[in-house]
């Protein structure tokens, strides 16, 4: 059975992950009273002695206001510590990013509703989009995958 090790799996997106896998794969769930987000490397000595197949990274600082206010946090759990993940791990990384990457559709656009595709154009216009898209890139160079949800 393939071991999963599933970061954030105490919150909404991590438990319905792990409800979804168990059965299927062996999931190991680390939340924030196992590591420290904030201390990018923090989850590495987790992934060393689970020694996963697979790595789910569910982490992130979210709350728009909370980043404004933040950005430093932000910055550290949303960007720093995905790229960790990324740079530190041979084991696939999935990792969960956002919507607000992108710069938003006014009301009036036909679009309204419809889904972003990765070909638009990025353009965050807060701290946790910034933070959030900054985390996308290294994942992807490390052969991850990266799924953007609405907020």
């Amino acid at each position: 059975m393939k071991r999963v090790l599933l970061l954030g799996h105490l919150g909404k997106l991590g438990h319905a992950i792990d409800r979804a896998l168990s059965g299927r794969y062996e999931v190991i769930g680390a939340a924030s009273n196992t590591f420290d987000a904030a201390e990018p490397y923090s989850a590495l000595v987790l992934i060393e002695q689970s020694n996963p197949d697979i790595i789910i990274n569910c982490v992130g600082f979210m709350g728009l206001d909370a980043c404004e206010k933040n950005p430093d946090r932000a910055f550290r759990i949303n960007t720093l510590f995905p790229r960790a993940l990324a740079a530190y791990t041979r084991a696939p990384l999935i990792h969960f990013s956002t919507e607000s990457v992108f710069p938003g559709r006014e009301p009036k656009d036909p679009n309204v509703g419809v889904p972003y595709v990765e070909a638009e154009v990025t353009h965050p216009l807060n701290v946790y989009g910034v933070t959030k898209f900054a985390s996308e890139e290294p994942v992807l160079m490390a052969q991850g995958i990266v799924f953007r949800l609405p907020v």
